[in-house]
């Protein structure tokens, strides 16, 4: 009777102790892939970022060109500039979607440069906009006026140069998100897949993407501009 009792009891307990084990178990997977299911997310709405950047810094860099081209085409030097640099979209807090370690890594790296890139953007133009008003309203000469226009082509060819690693830069995370994505996509994964864990990605992998990612840019750089020189052969 004794015995009877007791085997009840330790059978009683390890089936609670086993549901509860698979209670826990069924929790942690359900948390590991709602997780997982906010990094792949955050992989997408990556995408689109880098997509928001790479316009961003081709509309500045064909406006500091523009604004370069016209102060050394002017004979005067007197050229006044009216369109202001863009800033580059970005926000930091994406970090927090992301499993993929070395890719958080790389990112807040990436958003640094972006806030010193972003706080010379708003220098130069602060600095020319205080002069451009004060010889508006003819608080300062002309050959006032024209050292601070040199000092702002200065600038914008500074920030010209900004530009370029930026793209650079740009275009290699974008590779590498691209291929996270595809990695993703793969099924049968297992449960360690949905852990914080670092990259899966191999270098030869990363640099062919960004060669396929240059080129698909190039093209619908090419479709763009003949578009506009179509519509433009229309209208002029």
């Amino acid at each position: 009777m004794g015995i009877t009792l007791v085997t009840a009891a330790i059978g009683a307990f390890c089936g609670a102790l086993f549901a509860f084990v698979v209670s826990q178990l069924n929790e942690r997977v359900k948390r590991n892939r709602k997780r997982w299911t906010e990094h792949y997310n955050g992989l997408i709405e990556l995408e689109l970022i880098f997509n928001s950047i790479l316009g961003v810094v081709g509309d500045n860099r064909a406006l500091f060109n523009k604004f370069i081209k016209s102060y050394n085409d002017s004979n005067s030097r007197k050229t006044v500039f009216w369109n202001e640099p863009n800033r580059i979209p970005y926000d930091s807090s994406i970090l927090n979607h992301f499993l993929d370690i070395e890719l958080k890594n790389k990112l807040f790296s990436f958003g640094e440069k972006i806030r010193k890139y972003n706080h010379d953007i708003e220098t130069v133009w602060q600095g020319y906009l205080e002069m451009r008003n004060s010889f508006l309203k003819k608080d300062i000469t002309d050959e006032q006026y024209k050292i601070s226009l040199k000092e702002y082509i200065n600038g914008l060819a500074f920030l010209d140069k900004g530009c370029n690693l930026l793209d650079d830069r740009t275009i290699e995370l974008h590779a590498y998100t691209r291929m996270a994505i595809k990695k993703d996509k793969e099924k049968n994964k297992g449960l360690f897949y949905y852990l914080p864990r670092a990259s899966q990605l191999g270098s030869k992998e990363l640099d062919d993407e960004m060669n396929l990612l240059k080129l698909e840019i190039k093209e619908v750089q090419t479709k763009s501009r003949n578009e506009i020189d179509t519509y433009l052969g229309k209208i002029l």
